[in-house]
């Protein structure tokens, strides 16, 4: 049976130097993304990053490892044997970096073989696009880490910056930025807050900011890196980068669901959100009102029960999606619970789709 949804959406716009201007109730539009690829995994989507070009690095809690190509083609599948914290794949896809309790393991895309091991307590490790360098966030203590740059040839470190965790104990994450040599590291704890910082690799050493503002996402970058969307469960914001200057806002009224954590540039003018548990909408940037509900075909929204069959009488509609990852300006991935989605069978479902907007 197929089911039909709707999200109760009202349109709130919030300019820089103007007050609330709240619409009437809207009757969105609805879209549907047509996927180009599908793999189902087999195991977990826990941890997963795309290379420079679009291959795809993917790892459970436990330690499976897949590697795919831009088509989702499987190219590697191993299993470490313990847990990893995070992971990383090499823009030539030749090397995977994880972190796990020995520290950073380099290992072989392909046959999963160590290569090198950087001992230490490291949160992340981040290969930069062009290859240059590895990027890797050292704990010290509860209230401070190193930010690192190492070689890519010998993993030794070639420069470094101490950082004050903000929020004591923070779990520390990279993301990318357009421009090279130029990384995001978000500090997350929880309910004690979150905080942005971007990294920039020069001859000197490692240049450290902080972004504002704090207790939101990560920011996620236009195409061109001049501007950058963050949010938290009511708003989300638009600013200038790098001088932080807001350019606009959507608070999110009472009446519809919250916003997710992952907001991603289609376009100049739109980009597409997360509302609710795993639903998607385009929100039009220049007016920063929510434009159209948004389907993958094959992963619209199911009961509840569905998903979670312990809960057999929750009937509310919610997606199965999982993450949303940029190959780049003409094709995203997205991860998906495969049904059932609860217990230690969990598994997840990669699709591959093509930008409906990219021109």
């Amino acid at each position: 049976m197929q089911l039909t949804y709707q999200i109760h959406f009202v349109d709130v716009v919030l300019s820089p130097t103007a007050k609330h201007d709240v619409g009437a109730e809207s009757s969105m539009d609805q879209r549907s993304i047509e996927p180009a690829q599908e793999f189902p995994l087999g195991h977990r989507a826990y941890y997963m990053r795309l290379a420079a070009h679009g291959q795809v690095v993917v790892a459970s809690n436990e330690g499976e490892i897949s590697i795919l190509s831009e088509a989702l083609q499987r190219t590697g599948h191993f299993a470490l044997g313990h847990k990893v914290g995070s992971v990383g794949l090499s823009p030539d896809t030749s090397r995977i970096a994880i972190t796990c309790d020995r520290g950073i393991r380099i290992l072989d895309a392909v046959t999963g073989n160590e290569i090198a091991l950087v001992p230490g307590a490291f949160h992340d490790a981040w290969f930069d696009d062009d290859d240059a360098r590895l990027w890797a966030i050292r704990n010290v203590s509860s209230e401070q880490v190193v930010a690192e740059v190492r070689s890519t040839h010998d993993f030794a470190v070639v420069h470094e910056a101490e950082i004050a965790d903000p929020h004591f104990s923070s779990s520390w994450t990279f993301y990318a930025h357009p421009a090279a040599g130029l990384v995001t590291v978000w500090a997350a704890a929880g309910q004690d807050g979150q905080t942005s910082f971007w990294l920039q690799c020069t001859a000197a050493g490692i240049e450290v900011r902080e972004y504002l503002p704090t207790d939101t996402t990560p920011p996620s970058f236009s195409e061109d890196g001049s501007e950058f969307l963050v949010g938290d469960d009511t708003e989300l914001r638009r600013f200038g980068f790098p001088d932080c200057n807001l350019l606009g806002q959507y608070n999110v009224p009472e009446e519809q669901p919250a916003l997710g954590y992952e907001f991603f540039y289609l376009s100049a003018k739109t980009a597409l959100i997360i509302v609710g548990e795993g639903l998607l909408a385009f929100l039009d940037i220049n007016e920063m009102r929510i434009d159209s509900a948004v389907t993958i075909r094959g992963h619209e929204p199911r009961p509840t029960y569905e998903f979670y069959p312990s809960l057999a009488n929750d009937t509310e509609l919610i997606g199965d999606l999982s993450g949303i990852y940029r190959q780049d300006a003409e094709y995203f991935v997205t991860s998906h619970l495969a049904l059932p989605g609860e217990g230690s069978g969990q598994k997840h479902v990669l699709v591959r789709w093509r930008n409906p907007l990219h021109v």
